[in-house]
């Protein structure tokens, strides 16, 4: 082949027109219509191009097995098609027009028109808004109604086999229970599908049920045992006519730790962790004191309580901001705007007398 024929001017030149490009192919247009769009001018199709584009479209094809490609040469780019719509806009109209009206956008419109005209489902269900539900496919994306009679009718008819069931039964009858067959990535059989069975077969249920509850309470039981052999050690509350003590393990500083005292242990989750600290303190010696006298007893620790909280705030009235039997502190400022103590105005004769 010596001759070839040039996109732009649409002449037939020698192949010495036309240059070389990348691994020895022949550009498809010649070299002084290659300096002229170099030079500045605009090249998109020529007028073979655009009519063969016009009558391809017309027959059914769609417009991107004629731009793309798909398995056949295109007969131009898709930007150029574009952009010779804009350049020429009767031909882009037309052009345009033809394309969307064979477009797979322009099927799934009437598609969806189609089925969102529906008043009744498939089995005659009428598909008021109390009836139906929005689903969204996962595969597509596609939205559509439903039917809610025929959602639940279908979820009342669960699919099982012989199969499924000798399983099951295999599982409950080795240890398992039928969550175990139910659930998880180990499933055998859907929820509604055993549902299904056993009121098919009540007598099944009546052997394996009781068989599943038992062995679910045993590995409660021992994952109960577990988490108690390896949670650490804490000090029991004790309860009335009952020692309660839990032996303490080696702290991180390697000293062993002493062992709880009964009395303490109740008096101090008697008394609130919310007082201040001194008074709880004080509350709490006065109380472990009575304790050890024998004027208390440590069951009746809760409700001698607010009996010794009040003898501390009589004996400690100064706490008791108000109160009538609350003493001025000699470290007082002797006046609101004055920094001077109150023992330095106060004479030694009339302290003492």
């Amino acid at each position: 082949m010596t001759t070839q024929l040039c996109r732009r001017c649409e002449q037939v030149l020698p192949l010495a027109n036309f240059h070389r490009a990348a691994r020895d192919h022949v550009q498809r247009i010649c070299a002084l219509c290659m300096g002229d769009i170099i030079g500045g001018q605009e090249f998109t199709m020529n007028s073979t191009e655009a009519a063969t584009i016009i009558e391809r479209l017309e027959s059914g094809e769609a417009l991107r097995t004629i731009i793309g490609g798909f398995g056949r040469t295109p007969i131009c780019s898709r930007k150029a098609f574009f952009r010779h719509c804009e350049l020429h806009p009767e031909w882009g109209r037309r052009a345009l027009a033809l394309a969307n009206a064979r477009s797979k956008s322009r099927v799934l419109d009437g598609c969806k028109k189609r089925v969102a005209a529906r008043t009744h489902c498939s089995r005659g269900h009428e598909l008021t808004p109390e009836n139906t539900t929005l689903v969204i496919v996962k595969r597509n994306g596609w939205r559509h109604r439903e039917c809610k009679i025929c959602r639940a009718q279908w979820n009342l008819r669960g699919r099982y086999t012989r199969e499924q069931l000798a399983k099951v039964v295999d599982i409950v009858k080795g240890g398992g229970t039928l969550t175990d067959a139910t659930k998880g990535k180990g499933a055998i059989i859907k929820c509604v599908g055993l549902q299904t069975a056993f009121r098919d077969n009540p007598a099944l249920e009546a052997e394996l049920r009781p068989l599943s509850q038992l062995h679910a309470r045993a590995k409660l039981k021992l994952a109960w045992g577990n988490w108690r052999s390896t949670r650490p050690p804490s000090i029991i509350r004790p309860r009335s006519g009952r020692i309660s003590i839990v032996s303490r393990e080696p702290t991180l500083t390697g000293v062993l730790a002493a062992q709880p005292h009964i009395v303490f242990t109740t008096i101090d989750e008697v008394v609130p962790k919310t007082l201040e600290f001194e008074r709880r303190r004080e509350v709490v010696s006065e109380m472990m004191l009575a304790v050890l006298e024998g004027r208390l007893q440590l069951e009746n620790a809760k409700a001698a309580y607010p009996s010794f909280l009040t003898v501390s705030y009589r004996m400690f009235a100064h706490r008791t901001y108000g109160d009538i039997r609350t003493p001025i502190s000699l470290d007082a400022p002797a006046h609101l705007d004055s920094k001077t103590p109150l023992v330095e105005l106060l004479s030694e004769r009339a302290l003492w007398e």
